[in-house]
C-alpha cells in the first residue's frame, strides 16, 4: 500500500504526461475508428456454390487421409526410437 500511495505523491507533470497522452489516444481513435461503419449488402443466393462445396470436401477427404497417416506413423515412430 505505501507503494501506491508513493506512486500517487510523485511527480504531478507524470500524470498530466499521461493523462495527455491517453486523451490524445482516445482523441486519435475517435478520429479515424468513430465514423459509421455498415456492413456490406448481401448478394442474393447461397453464399457457396457447387465448386466451391466440392473444393471442400476434397480438401477434408485429403484431410482427414493425412490424419489418418499421422496417426499410424507418430506412435511407429515413437516405438521405433524407443527400441533402437
Amino acid at each position: 500500500m505505501s507503494a501506491l500511495r508513493a506512486l500517487a505523491r510523485g511527480p504531478r507533470w507524470a500524470w498530466i504526461a499521461a493523462g495527455a497522452v491517453a486523451a490524445g489516444t482516445a482523441a486519435v481513435a475517435g478520429w479515424r475508428f468513430g465514423g459509421t461503419m455498415t456492413a456490406p449488402p448481401l448478394a442474393p443466393g447461397p453464399p457457396f456454390d457447387a465448386g466451391d462445396l466440392a473444393r471442400a470436401e476434397d480438401y477434408r477427404r485429403v484431410l482427414w487421409a493425412l490424419a489418418g497417416v499421422g496417426a499410424v506413423l507418430g506412435p511407429a515412430a515413437a516405438v521405433a526410437a524407443a527400441v533402437t
